[in-house]
């Protein structure tokens, strides 16, 4: 259906029996009429602003590791509310093919920083 939001999130743990599982979905009319997606490069040296135009009424944002190497615990993104360097209020560290999806308070501004490579990031945007 036309302006709807629909989030879907799965999180399985197979190391137990039975398996723990969490397991969420949320369909959301959209009222607003901003979203936005991008590919960026995310650099070592200095913190990446994620751009989104119409900022002010963003209400989900999702961001992807796009780094197609080997996991590896030393080469992630970190997501951050802060410009620091490095930053210190992190909210997210994305591992290559790793992703989050946050609920945001539409005023914020949000920082990425690579930390062993410089990866694209996808980011997807939109307001509720």
């Amino acid at each position: 259906m036309a302006n709807e939001i629909n989030i879907q999130a799965t999180l399985t743990l197979q190391k137990y029996s039975p398996a723990l599982q969490g397991v969420g979905d949320l369909t959301i009319t959209q009222t607003g009429t901003k979203c936005v997606s991008n590919v960026v490069n995310v650099g070592t040296g200095a913190n990446s602003t994620i751009q989104i135009e119409g900022s002010t009424q963003i209400a989900y944002l999702f961001v992807k590791n796009l780094d197609s190497a080997a996991w590896d615990a030393g080469k992630y993104v970190s997501v951050a509310l802060d410009n620091g360097n490095p930053p210190t209020q992190i909210i997210a560290r994305l591992r290559a093919g790793e992703f989050c999806m946050i609920p945001v308070n539409p005023a914020t501004t949000f920082y990425a920083r690579a930390t062993g490579a410089t990866p694209d990031i996808c980011y997807v945007a939109a307001c509720a």
